[in-house]
C-alpha cells in the first residue's frame, strides 16, 4: 500500500472516485468504512448499560421537587435564550 506523505495521493483518489457513477461511489465508500477498525464494542448485555445509566442518575440527596425542577428549567431557558 502506498505511503501517504502528502495529500496528492488522497486528492488523486478523490478525483478518480468523483468520476464514478453514484452507485459505485456508494459501494466504494461502504467498503472503505467496513475496512476501518471498530472503535469500541457494544456491551454484551443490556443490563450493564442499564446499571451504568442508573448509576449516573443516583445521588446522595433527595430528588428535586416539582418547584425545583421548574426553577431549574426556567434558569436554563434564561441562560440559553438570553
Amino acid at each position: 500500500m502506498p505511503q501517504i506523505t502528502d495529500n496528492s495521493l488522497v486528492e488523486s483518489l478523490w478525483q478518480q472516485a468523483m468520476e464514478l457513477p453514484v452507485e459505485q461511489r456508494r459501494e466504494l465508500a461502504s467498503r472503505i468504512l467496513r475496512s476501518l477498525p471498530k472503535e469500541r464494542q457494544a456491551p454484551q448485555s443490556g443490563r450493564k448499560s442499564l446499571a451504568g445509566l442508573l448509576g449516573l442518575l443516583a445521588t446522595n440527596g433527595p430528588p428535586p421537587t416539582d418547584e425545583d425542577v421548574k426553577r431549574i428549567l426556567d434558569e436554563e431557558r434564561l441562560r440559553k435564550f438570553s
